[in-house]
This record gives structure tokens, C-alpha cells and sequence, in this order.
């Protein structure tokens, strides 16, 4: 604590001692500093020897104590930055001009305010601590705030096989999610009729696309080209023999695809 005095009156110039939980002896400062809470008296003395006195007591403000609340300590989406602390019945300490500032601490540091505003918007996964200052001192409170996130989600290929014959019909297309928050929904976009299922079996080649979303609609996409064989395909060439029974003709074919 500190307590200041200013003399007028008397004569000259002024001495200031101060007695009582500490004591100072007499000088031209009118001002202490670094004071414990307790009972004081300042003596002011002029160049007379005149002496004038004065009690101070000091007292410890209350402990600063606020509530602290966060819009939810569990968002809905991996990445999702749209949680809020909000700071409410701040007491103690001076009992008013109150500052918040918010560190975060996990998994990155940073920081904001002070402010007088007793709100933090736009809040990611992390670990937060809310520091409450009274009257800009250095006396304050801090409380720290978790907020989790899920796991991100994902979409993981199991089986994907490819056609075994040209148009035949029997791919499969067999995928998982995980993370996010169960249940999945899973939707193929295709040119062909397909069940939105997270197994497709007996299915024709094509691009497949699908989009999954958990019970809080985050979502995930997954592409699948999911590829054949080419059609086989004969070619035919024959040359007739160039006399009866030479025996020079030809007979050939050629196949490609498969």
C-alpha cells in the first residue's frame, strides 16, 4: 500500500514521519510505499517544530472471486472455433473497474485483452485461464477453462475392387468412418443407383463420391474411380495361298482389352 502527504500552513518547509505497523523518521518525502495493512499515523513537522498529526489505517481488499463459464466445453466439430467464456459476479479486490485478460495455453499460447468486456468469443479447442484485475492493480485471480473437441473425422477405404471382367458388375466399395460423433450417415453421388450404405458390393465401374456426416452434421468426403477392364476385343486377318495346295496362306487374329 502507499500514503501520501501533503502539508500546507505553518512555517517553511515540511518534514513527514510516519510510526505505527512500520515506521520511517523524519524527511522531505511525504510519500510511502510498499505498506502491509495496518494502522499508521503521519507526523508532519514544519521549520517551526511545529508538529501535526494524522491516522491511516490499511486494509486488505477481499479476495477477487468471479464465476467463469463457457458456452460448452465440448465442440460439435474438429476444428469448430465458435465457443465462448464469459466471466460473470466478479467481486472483491477494489470492488469495481474490473479487467479479463485470456491466455490460452494449450496447445498454443496466446493471449487477449485486458478488456473490460466479460465475454471471449470465437474460441477453438484448448486450455484457457481467465486472469481478473481489480482497479488496475496487481491483485488478481485466475481460473482455467478446458475445451475439448472431437476426434477429426475420417473416412478410411477397407476393400476397393475393381471390376473383374468388362461390365461385370461386381465391384466393391467398402469404407468406415471414424471420429466425429457416432452415427455416421454416408450418401453416394454416382451415375449409378447405389444404396447409401458404407458397403457397395456388385456394383458397375464409374466415379463414386461420398459424403458422411455425424450426429452434429460435420461432414467428410471420399473419391472413389473405381475402374474395369478393357472390353476384349478380336481382330481377324486372313490371306488366301497364292497357288492351289502352296500352302502359303495366312490365318491370324489379334486380341487386346481383358
Amino acid at each position: 500500500g502507499t500514503i501520501t502527504a501533503v502539508a500546507s500552513g505553518g512555517w517553511g518547509t515540511y518534514e513527514y514521519e510516519l510510526t505505527g505497523t512500520a515506521t520511517v523518521a523524519y524527511s522531505s518525502n511525504g510519500t510511502f510505499t510498499d505498506l502491509v495493512a495496518g494502522v499508521y499515523t503521519v507526523n508532519v513537522r514544519d521549520a517551526g517544530g511545529c508538529i501535526a498529526s494524522d491516522g491511516v489505517t490499511l486494509t486488505i481488499p477481499n479476495p477477487i472471486d468471479a464465476t467463469i463459464s463457457a458456452s460448452t466445453t465440448l465442440l460439435s466439430c474438429f476444428g469448430d472455433d465458435d465457443a465462448s467464456i464469459t466471466i460473470t459476479n466478479t467481486i472483491g479486490g477494489q470492488g469495481s473497474n474490473y479487467t479479463y485478460t485470456l491466455n490460452q495455453v494449450l496447445p498454443t499460447v496466446t493471449s487477449s485483452g485486458p478488456q473490460t468486456a466479460t465475454v471471449f468469443n470465437n474460441l477453438g479447442a484448448g486450455t484457457y485461464t481467465i486472469t481478473t484485475l481489480a482497479a488496475s492493480k496487481s491483485c488478481g485471480n485466475s481460473i482455467e477453462v478446458e475445451i475439448t473437441e472431437p476426434e477429426q473425422l475420417t473416412i478410411l477405404p477397407n476393400e476397393v475392387q475393381a471390376l473383374s471382367c468388362f461390365e461385370s458388375n461386381d465391384g466393391i466399395i467398402d469404407v468406415s468412418a471414424n471420429g466425429g460423433t457416432e452415427p455416421y450417415n454416408f450418401k453416394w453421388q454416382t451415375a449409378n443407383n447405389v444404396p447409401d450404405t458404407n458397403v457397395l458390393t456388385n456394383i458397375p465401374a464409374g466415379d463414386y463420391f461420398l459424403s458422411v456426416t455425424d450426429a452434429n452434421n460435420c461432414g467428410q468426403t471420399f473419391f472413389v474411380p473405381l475402374q474395369q477392364p478393357a472390353e476384349i476385343e478380336i481382330e481377324r486377318f486372313s490371306q488366301g495361298e497364292s497357288c492351289f495346295q502352296s500352302g502359303d496362306g495366312i490365318a491370324a487374329v489379334n486380341v487386346t482389352g481383358g
